[in-house]
Order: structure tokens, then sequence, then C-alpha cells
């Protein structure tokens, strides 16, 4: 609450001096001050909270919390673990993983069905000869909901046996340059 032209008034009418006026609003501001304090602190309190139950729900094995069929991936926003079905072993995981984070963080996430249609995209993608981890990190990149074949014009993207190219060779560039240049002249 803080002091008002009303309020002001009432205290002038009822004689209140200046220096009344000043201790009554640095008591408001404290009182103020320790209301926000713990407000916080219950806010902490409860964010950090955590929940624990005495007896497990009957249908749930805690004996093994992880399944063979699911993993702890990632941490959700609200420190939740998460988690997802296996990548199968074909497809490179750690670039799986970032993807998911991405479409979590787009608020798109990835339900089973279409976890499987895009794995069965990937596979399709490599048949054809293209390395999938470039596809990958281009989707991830360029915040992509799927994975489309390269049509060869993406100098990014390079077939599966393709190595990546090497270190910069100046030299091999200068003589480059110097049969350029005597075309030209």
């Amino acid at each position: 609450m803080s002091l008002n032209a009303a309020a002001l008034k009432i205290m002038a009418d009822k004689g209140l001096s200046i220096a009344d006026v000043i201790e009554i609003a640095e008591a408001m501001e404290k009182k103020a001050d320790r209301t926000n304090a713990e407000r916080q602190a219950r806010h902490r309190a409860k964010r950090n909270a955590v929940t624990v139950t005495r007896d497990p729900p009957n249908d749930i094995d805690i004996s093994n919390p992880l399944t063979s069929e699911t993993k702890v991936s990632s941490v959700s926003k609200r420190g939740r673990a998460k988690p997802t079905p296996d990548v199968p072993n074909d497809i490179p995981a750690e670039p799986w993983t970032e993807f998911e984070l991405m479409r979590t963080a787009k608020r798109k996430p990835l339900n089973d069905f279409s976890r499987k249609q895009l794995w069965g995209r990937l596979r399709s993608i490599r048949d054809a000869g293209w390395n999938i981890e470039d596809v990958m990190a281009k989707a991830i990149v360029s915040q992509h909901d799927g994975f489309w074949m390269p049509d060869g014009r993406d100098s990014n993207i390079r077939r599966a046996n393709e190595p990546r190219a090497g270190p910069f060779d100046m030299e091999e560039y200068r003589a480059k340059l110097a049969r350029v240049g005597k075309a030209d002249g």
C-alpha cells in the first residue's frame, strides 16, 4: 500500500507532523519489503520442492525404473526427466537427441508415430546415398520440423562416402589464382 493524497489529507487533518508521516511511510515500506521477501521465499520453496509419495501406484514396477524401451535423455523445464524411446542403432543418437530438443523448444514435441516416420525418412535419405548426419544438422540449424531429401545444391550436405574437406591449403589456392590470372591475361 502506498500513501495517496487522501491518506495524506487525513493525516494532516489529525495534526500529524511531517516527521510522523515519514515514519509511517518508512514502516509501510519495511512491511512491503518483508512481504515481498516472504512471498519470494515461498515461491522458491514451492519451485524446488520434490514430491515424495509413500506408496507407488500398483501398475508401476519400481524394481526397474528404466525399462529397456525407455531411457532418460533430457530434463524438462520443470526439472522432471523425460523418457524417450531408444534411438535405433542405424540413426546417430547425438544429432537425433539435439533434433528432439529443438522440436521441444519450438513447442512441437514428437510423438511415437512421428518419430517412426522421421526415422523411416532418414533411412530412405541414407539409402539414396546421402550422409544423414549432415541432413540432421541442417534441419536443426534451420529449425525444420522434419528431414528432406537433398537436391544436390546444398554444399553442406555430402554424400555418404564423401569425406569432409580437409584444411584449407594456401599454396594450392595461390597456384589456382596464378593459373586463373594467366588465363584472364
